[in-house]
């Protein structure tokens, strides 16, 4: 995928966004709506909130401006999936094996189900969860989003004769190959 493409298409995650609560079903009032966005290799300094000049990110400046923003956070892992896992469990990156081989093709390790996610516990205070994106922590069905605590989910897919064709994912579409069956269902194999 482009960077265009990629853009276009975390520009259009707030506008998703703001549709889940009028979808859900007897969602609360007077409660504040959690919009969570988490982005790959994105520094402090990259929004034109934080001061960026040489490009303007307008959407996300807006969304800052009506809700929180957080500037103490720091990462567990300095790429994708062990971070993704430091945010759904609250523990270190190393105490699961998601994430710790790559290409996921030969080692099918996931996150594995948690008593504990973010998601579970959003859940357990009365609010929908949803994942919209990039989920990264284990292809196979039995790491699924649905089994972490989200409800729905939409996911930025990798077409599996794309990613055979142009070479691009030569990862995934090994992976695709060894286990055709890990594709079927919604959102199993994301990039």
């Amino acid at each position: 995928m482009d960077r265009r493409a990629c853009l276009q298409r975390i520009a259009a995650v707030p506008a998703f966004a703001g549709l889940l609560p009028a979808c859900a079903p007897g969602a609360r009032r007077g409660r504040p709506n959690l919009l969570f966005i988490m982005a790959d290799d994105l520094g402090y300094g990259d929004l034109s909130l934080t001061g960026r000049t040489d490009y303007q990110t307008p959407v996300l400046d807006a969304l800052a401006r009506q809700g929180t923003v957080l500037t103490q956070a720091y990462s567990a892992a300095p790429v994708c999936t062990p971070t993704r896992v430091a945010l759904m469990t609250g523990r270190y990156p190393a105490r699961t094996r998601a994430g710790l081989f790559e290409p996921l093709t030969t080692h099918p390790e996931g996150l594995p189900p948690e008593p504990f996610t973010l998601a579970r516990l959003i859940k357990a205070q009365g609010y929908e969860t949803a994942l919209i994106g990039k989920w990264h922590l284990g292809l196979l069905p039995e790491f699924h989003p649905h089994r972490q605590g989200f409800g729905p989910f939409l996911p930025c897919h990798l077409e599996r004769t794309k990613a055979a064709a142009s070479g691009l994912s030569q990862a995934v579409a090994h992976r695709w190959r060894r286990h055709p069956e890990a594709t079927t269902g919604l959102g199993i194999a994301t990039a």
